[in-house]
């Protein structure tokens, strides 16, 4: 046996720091006492509670009264998580210690593969880590994981590049950290400085890959190491007493920085790169970069260059520019070669353009794709060079397009990588041949607008298509009425139509798929389709081209509509302008694209032509349309070739040619540009209600001209009633970033808060006054239905159409849902329910103190008065919201339908 265990009474001691995490510590808990090495024999547990203002110390007391023999309990004022484990290892009576953390778990098995191996190396060295894996909001393995490829000892002078920060995944012989503590002067990282310091003494670490420790990533960021990039004290303090003081420590010891601590806390340093420094004023930056530069001493270029684990090339990059302070540029074989001291980042010329929109459309090729570079943007230009015969006949400058959600990267606030973002239009005339290049130009003088022969390096870079370029090596063209558009040797080709060139090329195009099934396993690497996937394509294609003499010959006149709320609901604005529209006498054939399996089926058959998602018809008339007009524009929604399982696209992408027009699904109050910008989805229309919200997708990063957002009113306002019903009606909205485990689900603050007040006695006793309490889910809540405790007043909407509830409905309470426009639209009262601001998208212009249409509630309290005030004033909404209504909305008619029809079918 290794060591001598008889002076320790365990073999194991576990210190839990505990502050306000109730709703996990039980988990923590018996994951320590259900270990399989035997929890009464050989383990202690310390639970530390530092000053909880929640459960977390009455339940330390209930497990203490089951074990009292193994658990020690110590209660201490808010010290933080390093004074609460120095205080807990005081109370160590056992051969290893380790620091769990109370809102994470290990595996079972832990500690026995642990001892077995700490016994069988105990000589080797004083600590042993095992792998982490994240779990709640992130799962997946910690970065670092890749050390335990096997269980060994690592020799860190040798193999210096395997960082260990973490004190909750270590096990450390409890002699030897009776040497050490905490440091209670820094913020989250008094792992690190702890840990390194006793890798110091022999440089080697053990690891185990046989066990786990599951560390949670919780959803609203609530944990020490996730608030703790909110204050100040994580720049320049954290560089004095962590950083500098773990390099001053061993070079006290060392005469230097070892090389694994220089790639430990390189590896470290990364994640501050992200962050503002605007917190800082003038003289906290200048004492900050001080710092920093006296970092970057210790760490040797070598170490950034080669350190596996800085997570992106870019801060890899960055690190060096502030280390070297040069980045530079040399002209070498009509390149451009990007350099950091004598480090080569990279040259312009192997850049590379990535494509997003691509088609021809209004006599014109339209282009809209991105440039990334480290090139400062004074030093570059962009244009299309026009070619006839291989002669340059024109050059178009293209036009910069600003997207919040793909700006520019600063590091430390320092503009380090350049989105070049920008859209194109070459015009092109009838029976012309010809074709595109993409060309970037370098101006050695800083100015581009100096094209002076000598002062410029030209280079046409290689073209990457994304998923929503409509042409792809298996789907060759895209064809309008006039030209084909084809991708060859990294150019665009133009060439003229016909129908009879038309019908060649989709034959030929038929026929490259046909071979593709004698090289099934490459498509199925490249794309992950099958042979059924592609043989349902080459029916789909030989069909339409069957059908293509019938729809452009005999249909010439006709334009193919498909309408669209969601696959399985009708109830939104395209229901709504799918019935006006079959009103109206035009040469257009409409469709409503709905699941088959969805309850509105046969009724929207009674209003039109029902067209069930997914089936052949629906994917031939696809190819054929021409405007799809929707309510969830994404191509998950729209596209019956693409979905998260099977993506069909590469196979049919040239003959979608249709242009999408956005309804919306609610009013736009936040910034969605994340998942908006034309970028992502090339929108021919999205129809808004007020010019505040117009105001808002010009302004915040979308990248949509102007032309394209128009302030039109929503068709389903056109279905709205104000109906004197005693209903009362609560509609949450969802938060995106929770997982479908319904066990996290449960844990969360949303779904503790909204079944709290689902169960609120005061809100259930307004039914005794003759009012209906009628819940409506969202969506995406359904399947977690099942968990809520919904008492017998309340009533679960779940075939109603939000339609019908707003109609029928007298006071609206909601959180953040846009369901509230429709409600205020009808001035009747809505109260907003906020107890937590956990929302998930970015605030826009839409502020709820000052342009809401009812008041802010942060507790049930307030919600249950403003209901009974409402109840008493006979649901009136007050005159200052009746004004803001007024104030909002641009048109309060019954032509929504109409103004957005008519505005569609001329563009």
């Amino acid at each position: 046996m290794a060591g001598d265990e008889l002076e320790y009474k365990f073999k194991f001691a576990v210190v839990m720091a505990i502050y306000n995490t109730g709703n996990y510590l039980s988990k923590a808990i018996d994951s320590i006492i259900n270990q399989s090495i035997g929890f009464k024999d050989n383990v202690q547990l310390i639970l530390v509670n530092d000053g909880s203002e929640d459960n977390s110390e009455q339940l330390c007391w209930e497990f203490y009264d089951r074990y009292p023999e193994n658990i020690v309990v110590l209660t201490q004022e808010n010290l933080g998580q390093a004074a609460a484990r120095n205080n807990g290892f005081k109370q160590v009576n056992a051969k290893y210690v380790t620091f769990t953390d109370s809102d994470d778990y290990l595996s079972l098995n832990a500690f026995e593969e642990v001892y077995n191996f700490f016994e069988e190396h105990f000589n080797e060295t004083d600590i042993v880590s095992i792998p982490i894996t994240f779990f709640e909001k992130v799962d997946a393995p910690h970065m670092l994981n890749d050390k335990f490829f096997k269980s060994r000892i690592i020799d860190l002078s040798k193999d210096p590049d395997n960082p260990q920060l973490h004190a909750n995944s270590a096990f450390i012989k409890s002699d030897v950290f009776a040497e050490y503590e905490f440091p209670t002067n820094v913020i989250s990282s008094e792992d690190v400085i702890a840990v390194n310091k006793i890798l110091l003494e022999k440089k080697t670490l053990g690891v185990v890959n046989s066990a786990e420790y599951f560390y949670r990533k919780r959803y609203d960021e609530s944990s020490t190491l996730d608030m703790a990039n909110s204050k100040k004290e994580f720049f320049t303090d954290k560089l004095r007493d962590y950083y500098l003081h773990l390099f001053n420590y061993a070079k006290s010891i060392e005469g230097n920085a070892p090389a694994f601590l220089q790639y430990s806390l390189v590896y470290d340093l990364q994640w501050m790169l992200k962050e503002d420094l605007s917190l800082l004023s003038d003289d906290e930056a200048e004492e900050f970069w001080l710092y920093f530069n006296e970092v970057l001493s210790f760490i040797d270029s070598k170490v950034i260059v080669n350190s596996k684990h800085i997570k992106e090339e870019v801060r890899r990059h960055f690190l060096l520019f502030i280390k070297n302070k040069d980045l530079h540029t040399e002209i070498k074989d009509d390149d451009v070669l990007i350099k950091i001291g004598d480090n080569e980042l990279g040259s312009l010329g192997s850049h590379k353009f990535w494509l997003d929109i691509v088609d021809i459309r209004d006599y014109a090729l339209n282009i809209s794709a991105s440039l990334t570079s480290f090139i400062d943007p004074k030093y570059i230009s962009i244009e299309a060079v026009k070619f006839i015969n291989d002669v340059v006949t024109d050059k178009f400058k293209v036009d910069y397009v600003k997207y919040d959600a793909r700006g520019d990267l600063f590091l430390l606030s320092i503009p380090f990588q350049y989105k070049y973002n920008f859209d194109v239009s070459i015009p092109i005339t009838p029976g012309e041949i010809s074709k595109v290049k993409l060309q970037v130009t370098y101006h050695k003088d800083g100015n581009n607008e100096n094209f002076n022969k000598d002062n410029i390096v030209e280079l046409m870079l290689r073209l990457d298509r994304t998923i929503r370029v409509n042409i792809s090596d298996l789907s060759k063209y895209q064809a309008t009425d006039l030209n084909i558009l084809y991708f060859n040797n990294n150019s665009f080709h133009i060439i003229p139509n016909s129908f009879k060139s038309n019908v060649k090329r989709e034959m030929d195009n038929i026929e490259l798929l046909k071979n593709q099934l004698d090289n099934i396993d490459e498509i199925k690497n490249e794309y992950g389709l099958n042979e059924n996937d592609l043989k349902e394509i080459i029916r789909l294609r030989t069909v339409y081209l069957m059908s293509f003499p019938f729809f452009k010959l005999f249909l010439r006149n006709k334009e193919i509509y498909l309408f669209e709320d969601r696959i399985g609901i009708a109830d939104d604005n395209a229901l709504q302008l799918f019935r006006y529209a079959n009103t109206v006498k035009d040469n257009v054939k409409k469709y409503f694209v709905l699941s088959r399996e969805s309850k509105q089926f046969r009724e929207v058959s009674k209003i039109g032509k029902a067209l069930a998602y997914g089936s052949f018809k629906h994917k031939l008339l696809m190819l054929h349309a021409d405007k799809i007009i929707t309510t969830h524009p994404h191509e998950s929604s729209i596209n019956p070739f693409y979905s998260k399982e099977r993506n069909l696209r590469p196979l049919i992408a040239g003959l979608l040619n249709y242009k999408v027009y956005f309804l919306q699904h609610g009013v736009t109050k936040d910034n969605i540009s994340s998942w908006l910008s034309k970028y992502l989805i090339d929108l021919s229309l999205i129809t808004t209600v007020s010019e505040k919200e117009s105001k808002s997708f010009l302004d915040e990063g979308y990248g949509y001209d102007e032309s394209i957002i128009q302030n039109l009113g929503f068709p389903r306002f056109d279905n709205l009633e104000k109906k004197d019903n005693k209903q009362i009606l609560i509609v949450p909205t969802w938060r995106k970033n929770l997982s479908e485990n319904q066990y996290l689900f449960k844990d969360s603050e949303y779904f503790h808060n909204l079944n709290s007040f689902l169960n609120n006695p005061d809100l259930l006793g307004i039914c005794h006054d003759d009012y209906k309490i009628v819940f409506k889910p969202h969506p995406e809540l359904d399947k977690f239905i099942g968990l809520f405790d919904i008492p017998k007043e309340i009533i679960v909407s779940s075939d109603e159409s939000y339609q019908e509830l707003l109609n029928n409905s007298s006071i609206l309470i909601t959180d953040y849902s846009s369901v509230f426009f429709d409600f205020a639209y009808l001035k009747k009262p809505v109260i907003y329910y906020h107890p937590n601001e956990d929302y998930h998208y970015e605030k826009s212009y839409f502020d709820y103190k000052t342009m809401g249409f009812g008041d802010i509630a942060k507790s049930e309290r307030e919600v249950v008065d403003k209901l009974n005030e409402y109840v008493n004033n006979a649901c009136r909404m007050e005159d200052t919201y009746q004004e803001r209504v007024d104030e909002f909305f641009t048109y309060t008619d019954k032509n929504n339908s109409k103004r957005v029809y008519d505005w569609i079918f001329r563009n």
